[in-house]
C-alpha cells in the first residue's frame, strides 16, 4: 500500500479493499457500542454518558494520554451518584 492510501484511510475516506481492508480494529468499538446501547436505557445513564464524553473531549487536547479516559470515568460515577441521590 502506498503512502497516500494511508493518509486517506486516516481521514476516513479510504476504500476498504478485500479482507485486509477491514481489520479487527473495527470490531472492538462496534462490540462496545452493542454492549453500551441497552445500558443507556437506564435512568440517569444518558446524562452520565454525556458528562463523561464532555469531560473526555475537553481534556483530550490538554492532558497526557489516558488522563481524559480516567477523568471521564470519574465524571460518569459522579453524574450517576447525583442522579441517584436526586431521584
Amino acid at each position: 500500500m502506498s503512502r497516500p492510501a494511508y493518509a486517506t484511510d486516516a481521514l476516513g475516506i479510504g476504500v476498504a479493499t478485500g479482507v485486509y481492508g477491514i481489520s479487527l480494529d473495527a470490531m472492538f468499538p462496534a462490540a462496545f457500542l452493542a454492549l453500551l446501547a441497552p445500558q443507556l436505557r437506564q435512568p440517569g445513564a444518558p446524562a452520565a454518558a454525556l458528562a463523561g464524553a464532555l469531560i473526555a473531549v475537553v481534556l483530550l487536547p490538554l492532558a497526557p494520554v489516558g488522563i481524559p479516559v480516567l477523568a471521564a470515568s470519574i465524571g460518569v460515577v459522579v453524574a450517576l451518584r447525583v442522579r441517584r441521590d436526586g431521584a
